[in-house]
């Protein structure tokens, strides 16, 4: 027995050894690998089939601090849950994204306890999965809208075209019986009227399809702004309404622009039809000024103004503030895409009571510049609920830069279209009107792009990734230390 008892305990670590081994060996024969990190972060081993390929080798792996290799968004993430999984002993499983050669792997972590103050990580590529997922929810996306924006459309046609169809079949009838020639002469007007205005829904629905689609085409030539200007008063002055000026504001040096001088007109010509329907005394400007960078032609009015809240969503298809003034709701929508594909844009400033301005701005320089203020601070815009973010962010940043609070979608939308930005900050919970996605989009698209960053929760993957899907290349997870802010705001500026 003493015998057998020896060679038992003379077998127990080589058993182990073997044991360890097997496991090794099941590891190495599956797709997976895995790291043994130490609560620092520090890699203490790689475990990979020999067939596996990692961006570094086994040996530049083992025994670095992960943070080298790990962006710090998924580094926090990583000693996050390592530091939990070591107190409460219990699994953890992350997902992250990982940027390589100009692509984004997408991989899942399930981290245990090992060894006292160490953690296996058995790591899965998940890259397909997430891309297969995203296209996924991309297409479903883009049917609901689809589906969303066919029954508006069908809504709103139906309500518009009834609406001018019923006064001329009714009076039309009215006509075939009444004598009177002032009735007669009334009735004809009404019909009259809302014929012109069906035509022009008509009209107004091709000319949007035909955008739409690019079927329409421009023709850019040098076209003398000045003059589009002045023919303004040709075209609109002599409608104005009784006690509303008319006037023309053109510089005295000849503004060349390459452009198609008839959309432009069409734009001008929109935005005249709207100040002349919304203003009953004091004046209508057209305004004409440019620099080295733009040509903007802006149409000036003292009419009823545009409440804030409403701002955003003139532009729509079909929309109306007040619905008993005539027209389609179509005017402004036709501007906007017309503006887009003249390297343009459209920008509104208005205050019920006082008036609105609607501009136009074209790009003079064929490609595409950044307007360079060399002395002057960075402008950093912060879309944040709470103003104590932004005393947080103005003390981090320091006095080179000025931090621009919106505290909501309009406010934001503001800034996006009318000041001169640096930078775009945005906590990705603000809940608004507009998600946080959509004014990352609107950064990224404009004519000069706004370098993002999206501020998220710590564990936040999801929202992460809606970020980066939005165009934003840079995350900043919550809470975060002023030095940190600072130094991922400079590198999103030098990226720029």
């Amino acid at each position: 027995m003493k015998h057998n008892s020896n060679t038992t305990h003379q077998n127990v670590p080589e058993a182990l050894q073997k044991e360890v081994e097997l496991y090794r060996r099941i590891i190495e024969a599956l797709s997976d690998f895995v790291f043994i990190f130490d609560e620092d972060f520090v890699i203490h081993d790689v475990i990979m089939a020999s067939s596996a390929v990692l961006l570094h080798s086994k040996e530049e792996l083992i025994g670095i601090d992960a943070h080298h290799i790990y962006s710090p968004e998924v580094s926090d993430l990583f000693v996050s849950n390592i530091r939990a999984c070591l107190q409460d002993n219990q699994q953890k499983e992350i997902e992250y994204p990982l940027e390589a050669d100009g692509e984004t792997y997408y991989f899942q972590a399930r981290i245990a306890p090992y060894d006292g103050k160490k953690v296996l990580a058995l790591i899965h590529d998940i890259t397909g999965r997430v891309m297969s997922y995203n296209a996924l929810l991309n297409t479903k996306q883009k049917a609901d809208e689809a589906d969303k924006m066919k029954t508006i459309f069908l809504s709103n046609m139906s309500h518009e075209i009834r609406t001018p169809l019923n006064a001329i079949i009714g009076f039309s009838d009215v006509l075939a019986v009444t004598e009177d020639p002032q009735e007669r002469a009334l009735y004809q007007g009404i019909v009259h009227k809302n014929t012109k205005l069906l035509l022009q829904l008509v009209e107004s629905m091709l000319e949007l399809s035909r955008i739409d689609s690019g079927e329409k085409d421009l023709q850019f030539e040098p076209c003398l702004l000045n003059e589009l200007v002045q023919d303004s008063n040709l075209m609109l002055g002599m409608v104005m309404p009784e006690g509303v000026e008319f006037i023309i504001d053109v510089p005295k040096d000849a503004v060349w622009q390459k452009t198609d001088k008839y959309a432009v007109k069409q734009i001008v010509s929109n935005f005249i039809t709207n100040a002349i329907k919304n203003t009953v005394k004091g004046s209508i400007t057209v305004k004409l000024e440019a620099n080295e960078e733009w040509s903007k032609i802006s149409v000036i009015d003292t009419g009823c103004g545009i409440p804030k809240d409403k701002l955003s969503s003139i532009f729509n298809r079909f929309e109306k503030l007040d619905d008993f003034k005539q027209g389609v709701g179509l005017g402004l929508s036709l501007c906007q895409s017309m503006a887009k594909r003249l390297n343009g844009c459209i920008s509104v400033e208005s205050e019920v009571g006082v008036g609105s301005t609607f501009s136009v701005l074209l790009q003079r320089n064929e490609q595409q510049k950044a307007v360079k203020r060399a002395n002057a601070k960075k402008r950093v815009l912060l879309v944040d609920e709470s103003e104590l973010t932004k005393e947080h962010v103005e003390e981090a940043l320091g006095s080179k830069f000025e931090v621009l609070w919106a505290y909501n979608s309009a406010e934001a939308e503001n800034f996006l279209s009318y000041e001169n930005l640096d930078l775009l900050l945005i906590d990705m919970n603000f809940v608004d009107n507009q998600t946080p996605v959509e004014l990352i989009v609107k950064a990224r698209t404009q004519l000069i792009p706004i370098p993002v960053i999206a501020v998220t929760g710590q564990l936040q993957y999801s929202e992460q990734q809606r970020a980066r899907h939005a165009g934003c290349g840079h995350i900043l997870s919550k809470p975060y230390a002023a030095e940190q802010l600072k130094g991922i705001v400079m590198v999103a500026l030098k990226d720029k």
